[in-house]
């Protein structure tokens, strides 16, 4: 390439504009043309354990005549507005090949591609059944098939140890590596109440790999970003603005598992089935909550005789039976009250960060700022969001944040939180926009 080219490819993506390479194979790397790419996105959650995205171009290079496309391709995407990232990913699957009717031509169809990180094959697609020895942390077995089966450097992978240990040995039932994450991280804890352990890849410094339970992600000793995200067009240059939001609110029939539950554990040693009953006001004991009160009372859909949970796979306790009670609620409490937010594109921002909203009252008179919803949100997950160089935004993020609790709400008939965090964790200047 040209150095006028690279200098050009530099400018693009100092002002968030991006560029897409497809990898065919060690000789031949195709670039997308911005005005040839009709969708193109990817997608980082704490609630996934990969990144994912897709992929829609005018295959104006022919590519599907003299690939064609057998899965072993790879995608790059160069973004960035402050500086320059590069995101690889494989080709999972090719959703169509169709005419272009945009613009009148069979002979240059549109693609579409799903993505994925590098993780996904060795995560999904191949069985193990390995041993691990007894008092071994949960976390520790993890960050050993994280990198023995995965590939993953140590320091690469970002973690909070948990306190909790392996009771006994643990084989792993000729299970895939995701589903063995989900039963230890299910019993995983850390302290009186880090419960709810997640596993998940983000684009902290460019890629890291994250081991943390949701109760430091929304509490004191994670980071949040010093700048406040607004409403006001005067906030437009530090990127905060918000240019676009809604709300997926409180969904009951979610709810019903853990309103008040009744869960079951098998007892080896005895033979017997043992019953523990876990209600509301126990569960927010173990739950950090953004903000004076929780999201519901505890008055609707209340049921003695649910059945929530059936496992009796290494429950041989009623307080592993707990532990595992309190995780399961807290990863699904938290997905309860959800706000999506557009903004202009930092690639410094990551899925596990908090922000602070400074939501603006209906009333203007009585108050400046909304007693509701205002105040310190979780990014759930962040969409990296691409669009042609012929538009004045480049590079958008949708910004999905957890809401689990009200800052300061008036109802009294809501729950009063236990652990809370209404000011946010440590204050970093790594989202700084320059």
């Amino acid at each position: 390439m040209a150095t006028s080219s690279q200098d050009n490819d530099r400018n693009n993506i100092a002002t968030g504009v991006f560029v897409v390479k497809i990898r065919l194979d060690k000789d031949n790397v195709v670039k997308l043309a911005s005005q040839h790419i009709q969708e193109c996105y990817f997608i980082e959650d704490i609630f996934s354990k990969c990144i994912v995205g897709k992929l829609t171009f005018v295959d104006d290079a022919g590519m599907y005549e003299f690939g064609p496309f057998t899965g072993n391709e790879t995608v790059a995407i160069e973004y960035g507005r402050y500086s320059t990232r590069e995101m690889s990913f494989h080709i999972w699957k090719v959703e169509s090949i169709l005419p272009n009717m945009q613009a009148g031509s069979h002979i240059s169809p549109s693609i579409s591609l799903h993505l994925v990180d590098t993780s996904y094959e060795f995560m999904t697609s191949y069985l193990y059944s390995r041993s691990y020895d007894e008092k071994q942390r949960h976390t520790q077995v993890i960050k050993q098939i994280l990198t023995n089966m995965i590939g993953w450097s140590p320091h690469r992978i970002n973690l909070v140890d948990s306190l909790s240990e392996l009771d006994k040995p643990f084989t792993i039932p000729y299970w895939n590596v995701s589903n063995t994450i989900d039963y230890l991280t299910r019993r995983a804890v850390y302290g009186a109440d880090g419960y709810g352990y997640l596993c998940y890849n983000n684009t902290k410094n460019i890629f890291s790999v994250n081991l943390y339970p949701l109760s430091y992600l929304l509490g004191s000793s994670n980071v949040i970003d010093e700048n406040r995200y607004v409403f006001e067009n005067n906030k437009m240059a530090l990127g905060t603005k918000i240019l676009d939001w809604w709300i997926e609110g409180v969904d009951h029939s979610l709810t019903r598992e853990w309103r008040r539950s009744v869960w079951l554990n098998y007892d080896i040693s005895t033979k017997k089935m043992n019953k523990t009953i876990i209600d509301y006001d126990e569960y927010l004991k173990y739950n950090t909550i953004l903000g004076k009160h929780s999201l519901f009372d505890d008055t609707y859909g209340l049921n003695k005789n649910i059945i929530s949970n059936y496992d009796f796979i290494n429950y041989d306790s009623v307080k592993k039976t707990r532990d595992a009670a309190y995780s399961n609620f807290i990863k699904q409490y938290n997905l309860q009250f959800l706000v999506n937010i557009i903004v202009l594109g930092n690639e410094r921002r990551y899925a596990g960060h908090q922000i602070y909203l400074d939501w603006p009252s209906i009333n203007q008179d009585s108050r400046s700022l909304n007693r509701t919803y205002e105040g310190v949100y979780l990014v759930k997950s962040i969409v990296h969001s691409f669009v042609g160089q012929d538009t004045n935004i480049g590079y958008t993020q949708r910004m999905v944040l957890i809401k689990n609790g009200y800052q300061n709400s008036p109802s009294k008939i809501l729950k009063k939180s236990i652990i809370s965090n209404t000011t946010g964790g440590r204050k970093t200047t790594e989202f700084k926009n320059e």
